[in-house]
């Protein structure tokens, strides 16, 4: 009975370190941005029309969610080098393939990592 006690009380004592690091974890890994595109373009294959978006990230993946209605219509795992401080600002790059307009390359503001599509 005395092992689980101590258990407990070490549990206790610990939990509020275990809670603060993780939330600051989460807090550094997240980032986003609202975009206006213009015309359509193609972001891993996956079509967005022109419209508002907000972009985010989450270290894992890259969405792209319509803000007029909140549907998610593009998401694709991140891929990229680490950078070595946060962007300052969203920049967004585009070429023409194959008469499409493609994502090629973004950076999130307060993101530490360049994207590559």
């Amino acid at each position: 009975m005395k092992y689980w006690m101590l258990v407990l009380a070490l549990v206790l004592v610990a939990s509020p370190f275990f809670a603060a690091n993780e939330h600051d974890n989460l807090a550094e890994k997240k980032a986003g941005s609202d975009m206006s595109v213009v015309q359509p373009m193609k972001v891993d294959g996956q079509q967005v029309d022109p419209g508002v978006y907000r972009i985010a990230c989450d270290r894992t993946e890259v969405s792209f969610t319509r803000v007029k209605d909140g549907k998610v219509v593009a998401k694709t795992p991140c891929r990229g080098k680490e950078l070595a401080a946060k962007a300052k600002q969203t920049e967004v790059y585009t070429q023409e393939l194959n008469g499409e307009r493609v994502l090629t390359r973004l950076l999130l503001k307060g993101s530490t990592v360049e994207h590559i599509f």
